[in-house]
């Protein structure tokens, strides 16, 4: 069954499989999308957003974000919601929610992402976003967080979108759809700038350094969410 996208997510969508379409023949692509709703952060509370939005995806009970905000605080986890750390924002989620499984991994490979999101699988990634909330390269400058829940996989033997669970063909040009805390538009991402960013998460930057903020980092500072992940699941 097809899930029914924004007018802006199918602009987005068909402008991609438009570019890679020749005058002979439409590209279309095999996809999968799990049913996840967004919620807007307030503050730099990205990761506690992040993490929210996938708990929710499985039906547990929901949450306020200033609990699970005042939880990680007591915990040391946080001051202001920031969250510099996968395997802190893993073990506040086994606080909050004890039913919850899951791991601290590195990038999945995209063959194993997508076999991930077709077992229902939440995946959490830390990256460096830009103005426009894309992934970027700015050595962990604009660190944010982001829910994967769905793929496209673009494939020249198809005409149009074929929304499936079925494994894809081919992981050429594959793109994920994300939410995160600052839009409530599903974005569309090319899946190996998500993992160069992610790679690329070194340190705080300038400019969180002199905002007058305190922010709680682990002894390895940002580099802590580099090239990690959380794969939450029931």
């Amino acid at each position: 069954m097809s899930p029914t996208l924004s007018a802006l997510v199918e602009i987005r969508v068909n402008r991609l499989l438009e570019q890679l379409s020749s005058e002979e023949s439409q590209c279309g692509a095999i996809a999968f999308l799990r049913d996840v709703k967004s919620i807007l952060q307030d503050g730099p509370q990205c990761g506690l957003v992040a993490l929210q939005m996938a708990a929710t995806s499985f039906g547990l009970p929901s949450v306020d974000v200033q609990h699970i905000h005042r939880l990680a605080k007591e915990r040391g986890f946080t001051n202001r919601g920031e969250m510099f750390s996968v395997d802190w924002l893993y073990e506040l989620a086994l606080l909050i929610w004890p039913t919850l499984r899951g791991t601290v991994e590195h990038m999945p490979t995209r063959e194993r992402l997508t076999a991930l999101l077709r077992e229902q699988c939440a995946i959490l990634v830390p990256y460096d976003c830009d103005k426009n909330n894309e992934p970027i390269i700015r050595d962990g400058n604009t660190a944010h967080w982001c829910i994967v829940v769905g793929y496209l996989c673009p494939d020249q033997n198809q005409s149009q979108v074929i929304w499936s669970m079925q494994e894809p063909i081919s992981y050429d040009n594959m793109h994920v759809f994300c939410l995160h805390g600052k839009s409530r538009h599903l974005a569309v991402w090319k899946y190996t700038n998500l993992v160069e960013s992610n790679a690329n998460l070194n340190e705080i930057g300038d400019r969180r350094m002199t905002d007058g903020e305190m922010y709680v980092l682990p002894a390895d500072g940002v580099a802590a969410l580099k090239y990690k992940c959380l794969i939450l699941h029931l």
